[in-house]
């Protein structure tokens, strides 16, 4: 019991200090404030409720026995189902969006603001909530004997009793295969093989960073679907042989030891789903990490200097942006350029303060015109006219955390 209690208080502290730091480095950077880092932070959101109040009362009914009032038995059934579902298709509302940023980034810019995004996630919430009040009706205490004053909160009263029908116990372990496991990670690995295959058109790699982004993206492609599919499929398995097998029990069910080893490795690996997202955007990304100290900066006061992070944005905007070599017989195109967040653009108007010269030998550095830019403010109507491989480098690669 002890080596559980050790394995149980390392999954709520890592998890609840790492979903913390993911909600605290979203909300206080205006710049990461787009869609996907909108889905993150909701995904957090989930995995922290989930984290802070589920797995303590699940963790001190192993370890202990179950010493709280029906209600709070209730409610936290209740929200251990829902925070799992919202999680799980908070990832495949990711998948979509991420493929929606590289395939048509520029035709979805109304789906994929900020405030639209929030309006999708508060929708999730209630959806979810609302599909889970039918079954949340069967949840209850019941004795571990017949004359027994200790009690386990179970999911369901009728099928822990074996009072439930086949056709109803089968909807109900079945179904959360089907709507929490097979069906979302079946369409978040859709949405990733589309968004590679979409990197990979030969329109989308002229960019420079085409390789990185390939590289990113399928290294990201690989852990997300590979953690989520790995950590909760001995749930989903124990729940697709307890539906299979009812009304009798399964055979790890008939030795006490075996029962106690398969479920809670089950449900610790499930649980430790919630906390591992935190530590795979610390490893794999680059911009979280950036993102992390920008906000310590603001923290401690450093917020008036430029940060790691707004360096890194700038330096992109620049080498995509104004790295262009204008010749002098040519009309000086318009460009853009972000300040502040991805949503805000700026014209600059190139104006020539010197005349071309000919070539007469000299070094190329000497016949190119000198420019002063001048900025104005840009319609926002102007945003449609951006090609798509340049948008997506300025809204998503240079401020998203995954």
């Amino acid at each position: 019991m002890l080596a559980l209690a050790i394995v149980f208080m390392i999954i709520i502290l890592v998890g609840f200090v790492g979903n913390t730091i993911v909600l605290f480095v979203i909300i206080f950077n205006r710049q990461l404030h787009d869609s996907t880092n909108t889905l993150i932070c909701n995904l957090a959101l989930a995995d922290l409720l989930f984290i802070t109040f589920c797995v303590p009362l699940t963790a001190y009914s192993y370890i202990f026995h179950w010493d709280f009032s029906e209600s709070v038995c209730y409610w936290m059934v209740t929200l251990q189902y829902v925070t799992c579902y919202v999680s799980v298709w908070t990832l495949v509302l990711l998948a979509y969006d991420r493929f929606l940023s590289i395939a048509c980034p520029t035709r979805t810019l109304t789906l994929r603001k900020s405030h639209c995004c929030i309006y999708i996630c508060i929708s999730l919430w209630i959806i979810i909530f609302l599909a889970n009040l039918p079954n949340m009706e069967s949840v209850g205490l019941i004795p571990t004997g017949a004359n027994s004053s200790v009690y386990y909160c179970v999911d369901s009263l009728d099928i822990g009793f074996a009072e439930a029908s086949l056709t109803k116990a089968r909807i109900f372990f079945w179904g959360f295969n089907l709507g929490a496991y097979v069906l979302p990670l079946s369409l978040s690995t859709v949405f990733y093989l589309l968004l590679v295959k979409a990197l990979w058109k030969e329109k989308l790699t002229h960019s420079k960073n085409s390789q990185r982004m390939k590289r990113h993206a399928t290294k990201m492609v690989f852990t997300v679907i590979m953690t989520f599919g790995f950590c909760w499929f001995p749930q989903n398995f124990r729940f697709f042989f307890r539906g299979y097998s009812y009304p009798d029990m399964a055979f790890w069910e008939k030795i006490p030891q075996l029962l106690f080893i398969v479920q809670t490795s089950a449900q610790i690996l499930a649980y430790a789903n919630s906390c591992i997202n935190p530590i795979l955007y610390g490893v794999l990304s680059e911009r979280f990490r950036m993102g992390v100290q920008q906000s310590w900066a603001k923290v401690m006061g450093c917020g008036s200097r430029r940060t790691s992070v707004e360096n890194y944005k700038h330096s992109i905007f620049t080498r995509n942006v104004f790295d262009v070599k204008t010749p002098c017989d040519s009309v000086p195109r318009s460009r853009m350029s972000p300040r502040g967040s991805g949503t805000e653009f700026r014209k600059v108007i190139p104006t020539y303060t010197s005349e071309c010269t000919e070539d007469t030998g000299t070094s190329p550095a000497s016949q190119r015109t000198s420019l002063r830019h001048s900025v104005t403010l840009l319609s926002p109507s102007i945003v449609s006219q951006i090609p798509p491989k340049d948008f997506d480098e300025l809204s998503d690669s240079a401020s998203v955390l995954l």
